[in-house]
């Protein structure tokens, strides 16, 4: 799971969790900054069980943006699409 936070020009929300559900953000036009922080302890908690249950080593998490992100410069009137997904890589033991 991941806590996304907008930088940039009066974002509205500038703050909120990652999930299935689009989020629409509006924003100012300049620059922007989309910034993820992952929520460790839930995710570390699925990983062992995961790896324990199945014999397998788990690497990541790590976000992987498709689109008009992280960083980037919006205009006056343009909307942008930025999707984050969360990768895990799977080795068996």
């Amino acid at each position: 799971m991941y806590n996304i936070e907008m930088i940039g020009n009066n974002p509205n929300p500038n703050r909120f969790n990652g999930s299935t559900v689009p989020v629409m953000v509006t924003l100012g036009p300049n620059s922007f900054l989309v910034d993820v922080t992952v929520f460790t302890p839930v995710i570390e908690t699925i990983i062992d069980k995961i790896q324990s249950d199945l014999k397998v080593n788990i690497f990541g998490s790590t976000e992987h943006f498709i689109g008009h992100c992280p960083t980037g410069e919006i205009f006056a009137g343009e909307s942008l699409t930025c999707n984050i997904e969360e990768r895990l890589i799977v080795a068996s033991n």
